[in-house]
């Protein structure tokens, strides 16, 4: 049963419905109006079309292309929460600014594309072929934002040159700054402890005495590798910046698992329902019909309860399992090596308990007998 009759019909003589404004009538087919949209969803008659499996596919690709750059965008928002509350302003300055202009530049922009290559009827246009947007994402590093492929709107190659600047600028602006203002920083720290040191130690004697002692003080506390190492520090960035702009590109593939799972029960879903059911329609025993129906809806549910609902269920919960914890929280969450607690009332009801010095016992009804005997 569909909400809105469909805006396509096989024969003429089909049922009149509220449809009716949406559609013209032939000698053979009623066809659809060109300026007439079903309003909300797929049209139903996309399963009676050759094409059904080559445009649902096409639809359900870009829309997990456009959920997994949504939800990636957030991970990399939540790094900018994070910067805030650990007062990290390094982090914001210099990961995530770059980040979400990398992001956005490249699948942002990806992203808006397929929106206007929606809305645009290219009926109407000039040529009824669309351009490829993965055509368009590939020019914009082979050939620097330019390209042959047709516009899907003006001024397209201006954008997408801006875009590779961005995209470009981005890297090193990820690399290098933060490890060298860490460094400059951690010097700077080393010299006023130097500094105060001397102070707190005072200078006596002549003023060569004075230069001498200042000389060993300075040397003595100069910046030194007191668990800061600059290299270690920018090898980490440089693995960073290179696990970022590698792992947006493959996260945001991983993100097609969404289109795979979609088809998988979609398919399952009609082969059980060909192969079940609608063989029964079309076989001539009116006799036997119903009681066959019986037994084959029984068949037909619990293999679609068994498969779809359990098993489909399960494999659908550990994909979005994994989609929450490498592409999403890779984007913010770091592991630093902290044990792993988990919640208990013991702990913590105990700091309480000794707190307020009230021990906290509990008897059984025996003892509690004994107790008031």
């Amino acid at each position: 049963y569909f909400f809105f009759s469909s805006r396509r019909r096989h024969t003429r003589s089909a049922s009149v419905s509220w449809a009716r404004r949406c559609v013209q009538e032939t000698d053979l087919i009623v066809v659809k109006k060109p300026d007439c949209v079903y309003p909300i969803g797929i049209d139903p008659y996309w399963k009676y079309s050759p094409k059904q499996l080559q445009f649902e596919n096409s639809f359900k690709m870009k829309m997990s292309v456009i959920i997994g750059v949504l939800q990636m965008t957030l991970g990399v928002v939540m790094k900018c929460v994070n910067g805030i509350n650990f007062k990290k302003p390094y982090d914001i300055v210099f990961e995530f600014i770059p980040q979400i202009i990398f992001l956005i530049a490249l699948f942002g922009w990806m992203d808006f594309l397929i929106f206007a290559k929606w809305l645009t009827d290219y009926s109407k246009t000039s040529t009824t072929e669309a351009p490829f947007i993965i055509s368009i994402i590939i020019n914009l590093f082979l050939k620097f934002g330019g390209g042959d492929e047709k516009e899907i709107i003006s001024g397209q190659q201006g954008y997408s040159i801006i875009f590779f600047i961005l995209i470009f600028l981005a890297v090193p602006w990820m690399l290098l700054p933060k490890p060298l203002l860490l460094k400059s920083d951690h010097a700077a720290k080393e010299k006023e402890k130097g500094a105060a040191k001397y102070l707190e130690e005072g200078a006596s004697g002549s003023p060569e005495n004075e230069e001498k002692s200042l000389k060993q003080t300075l040397v003595q506390f100069a910046p030194r590798d007191h668990g800061f190492n600059f290299s270690e520090i920018f090898v980490h960035q440089l693995i960073e910046t290179i696990e970022y702009v590698l792992g947006t590109i493959s996260n945001c593939a991983s993100y097609l698992r969404l289109w795979a799972l979609s088809l998988a029960h979609a398919e399952l879903s009609a082969v059980f329902l060909d192969y079940a059911i609608l063989p029964l329609f079309h076989a001539h025993l009116p006799f036997f019909v119903f009681p066959m129906l019986s037994v084959a809806f029984t068949v037909f549910a619990g293999v679609s309860f068994g498969v779809l609902m359990c098993m489909d269920s399960l494999e659908c919960f550990l994909h979005t399992l994994r989609l929450h914890w490498v592409e999403f929280q890779g984007k913010f969450f770091k592991a630093e090596g902290y044990k792993y607690s988990p919640f208990s009332y013991r702990d913590t009801l105990e700091p309480l308990i000794e707190t307020n010095h009230q021990p906290c016992l509990l008897y059984t009804s025996d003892a509690a007998d004994e107790q008031r005997d």
